[in-house]
């Protein structure tokens, strides 16, 4: 039997270390694949409609003079950014907002102009310069605003004068803003999207001078973009399979060949072979207390020799002689023998040998005897 185990030991110990060997590279391989479905993205945005309206306002003005001594005939002139307050009698300007899309859309809403005047964070009046007017339009180039307005400098240099007075506040500053309002939506390709802007033109109205103090045009973007969502597969080496179950795939094999590996690899440990200890071994360290060790045998001649089967009828036999154990080991692989003298009579018990095969151990390199733990 003991023989058996300790074959069956040995197979089970090369066998072991063959699945460990084997296991190993496929666990890495395995968890590469896992690790690279995992990073792959699972699903892609594909664009399906990506179109851009760009609405452009710009304006364009001059300014109406009262004849002086650098237009003595007076009118409307091309100017700069910067009016002289005491001649500027009118600033007429134009506003054109166009919508350009590389495909047909259609446009609706309305919109309306105003001229704010505005005293810091004081005060401010609006004065409508265009009511509000609907429009609905389609094509690629769509005209929403194309009109010529006027700010008359008079009326807002009266407005002004006479707020200083009942107010008695005055300002070195003041701002003109023409503000075109514009609301609607775009359509295009089923979808539709809100626009809104008021993009300003501003003057500063100081002490003795009128000065522009914005850009003169404008350009806003309403974007159509249309998406589809697709689901990623696992591709590699030209082989194409779904993604999620390669996930779940991949991923519950590299967690059994993990699992597999651990135990093979404490199987290996728990598998390495020990020495048997042997009967005496045992009783030595049971009952050493109760021996006497000599280091020659006892003369049998004359003796009647009492060979014992256990160590328990020789421990027996001890207490009630009130004799000691003589413990005796043989140099000539003999064996271990146990002795009770009681005057002619001579006990003795000698433990059974242990007939089991020599498994060399790999750490030691010595022959002694062991079984699987």
């Amino acid at each position: 039997m003991i023989e058996l185990k300790g074959i069956l030991a040995t197979v089970l110990k090369k066998n072991n270390k063959k699945l460990f060997l084997s296991l190993l590279p496929l666990l890495f391989i395995v968890g590469a694949l896992s690790i690279y479905s995992w990073i792959t993205p699972g699903t892609t945005i594909v664009q399906l409609v990506d179109r851009t309206s760009n609405i452009e306002t710009s304006y364009a003005y001059k300014a109406t003079m009262s004849p002086n001594i650098l237009y003595p005939q007076g009118g409307t002139v091309d100017v700069g950014d910067t009016l002289f307050k005491k001649i500027t009698t009118a600033i007429p300007f134009e506003i054109k907002t166009i919508i350009h899309s590389e495909e047909e859309v259609l446009a609706k809403g309305t919109y309306d102009v105003q001229l704010v005047v505005k005293a810091g964070d004081i005060w401010q009046r609006a004065f409508p310069l265009q009511n509000k007017q609907n429009f609905d339009r389609k094509g690629k180039e769509i005209s929403v605003i194309d009109n010529i307005y006027k700010i008359d400098m008079t009326q807002i240099s009266t407005f002004i004068t006479q707020v200083e007075e009942e107010t008695g506040v005055s300002q070195s500053q003041y701002d003109l803003e023409v503000v075109p309002t514009i609301q609607g939506v775009i359509h295009y390709s089923n979808m539709e999207k809100d626009i809104e802007i008021q993009d300003k033109l501003v003057f500063h109205y100081i002490y003795d001078e009128i000065k522009l103090a914005s850009e003169k045009s404008f350009m806003s973007a309403v974007h159509f973009n249309e998406s589809q969502t697709t689901t990623n597969p696992f591709s590699l080496l030209g082989l194409t399979l779904p993604l999620v179950p390669v996930r779940m795939a991949t991923t519950s094999l590299f967690a059994l060949l993990l699992l597999s590996i651990i135990i093979s690899f404490k199987y290996l440990d728990s598998s390495r072979v020990r020495p048997v200890k042997t009967e005496a071994e045992k009783l030595n360290k049971k009952y050493g207390s109760r021996m006497i060790r000599i280091s020659q045998q006892i003369n049998f001649d004359g003796k009647t020799v009492v060979p014992l089967d256990t160590f328990k009828s020789l421990l027996k036999l001890a207490d009630e002689k009130e004799q000691p154990i003589f413990s005796y080991e043989d140099g000539n692989d003999r064996g271990q023998l146990y002795v009770v003298v009681d005057g002619v009579y001579v006990y003795t018990f000698e433990p059974r040998a242990i007939d089991a095969p020599a498994i060399p151990n790999e750490a030691t390199g010595n022959g002694k005897v062991y079984v699987i733990s």
